[in-house]
């Protein structure tokens, strides 16, 4: 088992990485890049480094166990972000917790997902994601280093629901042609990230989901419900192809149901399993900050 009393270092710390620093009781230090995030940081208990993953010029040392949240580059297939950034980590570390997408899947068309599942990313964001864990891999097995990659699908949380498309009257997907889509609060993805970095798993690769996926329309619907916004006019998905982003299509096109055995096998419980119960929880602290 590694304890949570080690000296952490959490690469990325945003919105998740700052909620694993909160649930830590050791030194936590949280790489970020803006003035705003230090100052933040720093009311938290949390020692900042500001810099830049793609220019780093220093030995990251002194670390017992490393989260790595930090986004991959936006454009392209691959993720020289992590590689550079564990070029200049020193491979002294018990542990190392990547969170990748379940997006390396592709497109299942609404068939269930495992992790013996083979890869088959299509979206170049999902590319770059799968790269970062090779990238890990290689180095983490070469350095004899336990790792653990959660796969994770659309994270929501207080702060963190679209409800800016509601308002603005954005259409969406008719629930006939809306595909699967799978998600998790991010209360309980902190939660389940710093339960892998705690305790001896038995496998290195969990999809961290709740396991109730449902659609895209499902979505969007019962987050009006809940937020008492209207409900989003519906397009067909020929429609779509001509009136949304090109971004939103890439999400659209894709279906898959991802299974959560393997972390229900650790003994984690969900405090959100169901969306509705997660976005109730949204709603309630939707004036607090974050």
């Amino acid at each position: 088992m590694t304890t949570h009393n080690n000296n952490t270092l959490i690469a990325g710390c945003g919105y998740i990485g700052q909620r694993v620093a909160k649930l830590l009781s050791g030194p936590v230090t949280g790489i970020i890049k803006s003035a705003a995030t230090e100052a933040y940081l720093k009311q938290g208990n949390i020692t900042p480094l500001r810099a830049d993953l793609d220019n780093l010029n220093s030995t990251l040392s002194g670390f017992n166990q490393v989260f790595y949240f930090a986004p991959p580059p936006t454009t392209g297939d691959k993720d020289n972000r992590i590689k550079a950034f564990l070029q200049h980590l020193k491979p002294s570390i018990e542990k190392f917790v990547l969170i990748s997408t379940t997006g390396v899947y592709g497109d299942a068309a609404g068939d269930w997902i495992e992790e013996t599942t083979p890869p088959h990313p299509i979206a170049d964001r999902a590319k770059r994601r799968y790269d970062a864990e090779q990238h890990l891999v290689q180095w983490c097995e070469l350095h004899k280093i336990q790792y653990v990659i959660l796969r994770v699908p659309g994270i929501y949380g207080p702060n963190k629901v679209p409800l800016e498309r509601l308002e603005a009257g954005k259409p969406i997907v008719c629930q006939a042609e809306s595909g699967y889509t799978n998600r998790i609060h991010a209360d309980d993805l902190a939660k389940l990230c710093l339960h892998v970095m705690m305790h001896t798993t038995e496998h290195s690769l969990y999809n961290a989901c709740d396991g109730n996926p449902s659609t895209m329309w499902d979505y969007f619907t019962q987050l009006a419900d809940t937020f008492g916004l209207a409900r989003p006019s519906e397009l067909t998905l020929a429609e779509a192809e001509k009136q949304l982003s090109p971004g939103m299509m890439s999400y659209m096109r894709e279906s898959r149901r991802i299974k959560n055995d393997r972390v229900l096998s650790l003994g984690f419980q969900f405090n959100y399993p169901t969306l509705s119960k997660g976005l109730l929880h949204c709603f309630v602290n939707h004036s607090s900050p974050d």
